[in-house]
């Protein structure tokens, strides 16, 4: 009975209008190829900072500037993301 529960709901929610723009964002996220360079970055940024702080160190001004520029980048991508969720999520509530 728990497992028949479980399925329902996890079939309830892929169907929501929630769940589906989610997809849509992930989808696109996917899609923006500069994105996904830039998360890759900061990625890297991240391991090496966490690198020099294992061991001992602080991160230096370099890698700093280099996460900043990246962040802001990455944010810019976010808000086209952003836009076209939000147009998916208008196309789907006029239907």
């Amino acid at each position: 009975m728990l497992d028949q529960k479980g399925r329902d709901l996890g079939r309830l929610i892929g169907q929501s209008s929630e769940y589906q723009a989610l997809k849509r964002a992930n989808e696109a996220l996917g899609e923006d190829h500069e994105a996904v360079k830039l998360l890759r970055r900061m990625e890297e940024l991240r391991g090496t900072a966490q690198a020099m702080i294992d061991n001992g160190g602080n991160p230096t001004d370099d890698t700093g500037g280099s996460c900043s520029a990246v962040t802001t980048a990455i944010i810019s991508s976010a808000m086209t993301i952003a836009t076209t969720v939000i147009s998916y999520i208008g196309d789907q509530t006029r239907r």
